[in-house]
């Protein structure tokens, strides 16, 4: 080929690269003032529209910044597609300006967000909550890398995305779940690298041949986890009818996988970590579940809500609320031997060590519950963490060291913990303190949830002697092992 031919051949495959790979503009650094009295810089591309780079000075005070969908130069009004810079000496992104926690609003009509040699918005601390446009088709390399407190709000993007770039979402670790729509023509490694979300949702990613299907030449490692950077508890909904194309790497959990259609959803290993969250966002059936990371000591109370039904183990008796009584919350005996999932629990372990297992059998996984209180006197359970300001405007108590707690913002580490329970009381107490008992044994008084846990797995006699069978009893006065027994339906 000619020496003229390879300049032509270079000349065309410059032009075609994507502006970002660019260094020339039409105008640089032009300014414009909105209502909000944000002064915006842009540049103006060789296509007409704009890129927003940067405020002209440090804000503070800001709840919410807006990126504008348009901004105006020479008394006209030009179309904002894309926000970032690419200088490689960029030091200060858009988000650093501003000198406050604030909420981020990008503009329906914005394309692009680049990432190239800084992130869009890289180790914004400050940011908070994240409102994406559904015009939105690429989120570049880094572009939200390090913002540490941020969260997505929807988390289910409305956008049809065809790129992302590595690292996107990397070390946020605020962020709770996230669903992508659209066809992906371009999903780089580690998008979501050192993350804890409760759930990613591919489901409506379309797949495409030669496009989806390759991600960049990395097909063979969509189906791992490794690839999207996340650790074992978070939940991945694969793509609908992906199975053949990404099939389940040997060992991996709570991978989930659906119809082309979207149903008949089925995971392999449902597990769920007592150190994280989960939310189930969409039903699923598994093959086995477990519930890992947790034992019960003997003698000692506990509260469990597990996301999938389980069996009690040997060795422990469960217990659930029935009412308020006065001052006393009155818990009952539990006579069946598999706990239902979503649903709060008292529990008492007879030896230490006691743990759950793995379930074989097919399990039914439903879509999470809201956690919210239902009356002034409830008792609640929950697979997320219900934080200290929440927990502490229903009035809840939280059980720990056999004691139940009192939640108040003067003590911010209170919580109602993933996978535990509280009582939730708003009504006055008659004497000016709140007592906790279970409903088979006379109220005593006692602020400790300690009762004989065997009495619920014992014989139960009426009291003229004759032996029952029926479970659950019904409401009554028995007699089991030598004491008194009061059933309350």
């Amino acid at each position: 080929m000619s020496i003229k031919a390879n300049v032509i051949l270079f000349l065309i495959v410059f032009f075609s690269l994507p502006f970002y790979a660019q260094t020339q503009h039409v105008v640089v650094n032009a300014k414009w003032t909105d209502s909000n009295h944000f002064t915006w810089l842009f540049d103006i591309e060789t296509d007409g529209t704009a890129t927003i780079h940067h405020l002209d000075h440090h804000y503070d005070h800001v709840p919410v910044l807006t990126v504008p969908a348009k901004v105006e130069y020479e008394g006209k009004e030009i179309d904002v597609k894309r926000i970032g810079h690419h200088k490689e000496d960029l030091t200060e992104t858009l988000a650093h300006q501003i000198d406050n926690d604030f909420d981020l609003v990008i503009s329906e009509g914005i394309t692009e967000l680049i990432g190239e040699a800084a992130g869009t918005f890289q180790k914004a601390e400050n940011l908070r909550n994240v409102t994406l446009p559904k015009s939105l088709k690429k989120i570049g390399t880094l572009c939200f890398q390090g913002c540490t407190n941020m969260k997505l709000v929807p988390s289910e993007l409305d956008c049809e995305l065809t790129s992302i770039g590595a690292n996107a979402f990397a070390d946020c670790t605020s962020m709770e779940a996230i669903t992508l729509k659209g066809s992906l023509d371009e999903a780089a490694a580690a998008v979501f690298n050192n993350t804890h979300m409760r759930y990613i949702n591919l489901q409506n990613l379309q797949i495409v041949p030669g496009k989806g299907t390759t991600m960049a030449g990395r097909n063979e490692k969509l189906k791992s986890r490794k690839f999207y950077g996340i650790p074992n508890h978070t939940l991945i909904y694969m793509p609908k009818g992906s199975e053949k194309d990404f099939p389940l790497v040997p060992g991996e959990v709570n991978f989930i996988y659906a119809d082309a259609d979207g149903k008949n959803a089925y995971c392999e290993h449902f597990q769920v970590d007592d150190k994280f969250d989960t939310e189930v966002p969409l039903p699923f059936k598994a093959k086995k579940s477990s519930y890992i990371n947790r034992t019960f000591g003997a003698g000692r109370s506990a509260t469990l809500c597990l996301p999938y039904e389980a069996t009690l183990p040997a060795g422990m008796s469960a217990f659930t609320f029935s009412r308020r009584e006065g001052d006393t919350f009155v818990f009952e005996p539990f006579m069946f031997t598999t706990l239902e999932a979503n649903e709060p629990y008292l529990l008492k372990a007879s030896h230490d060590g006691t743990a759950f297992s793995p379930e074989t059998t097919e399990k039914s996984i439903p879509i999470s519950k809201a956690v919210q209180p239902t009356g002034a006197s409830c008792f609640i359970g929950t697979t997320v963490n219900i934080d200290n300001a929440t927990a502490a405007g229903w009035q809840a108590y939280n059980l720990k060291n056999n004691i139940w707690n009192p939640i108040r913002t003067s003590t911010p580490s209170g919580s109602i913990g993933h996978y535990r329970c509280g009582v939730v009381d708003t009504e006055e107490p008659s004497s000016g303190a709140k007592f906790f008992m279970m409903g088979f044994v006379t109220p005593t008084g006692i602020e400790i949830p300690n009762v004989d846990a065997s009495v619920a797995a014992s014989p139960f006699y009426t009291i003229d002697g004759i032996l029952v069978r029926e479970r659950p009893l019904p409401a009554g006065i028995y007699v089991s092992k030598g004491k008194k027994v009061i059933i309350n339906r």
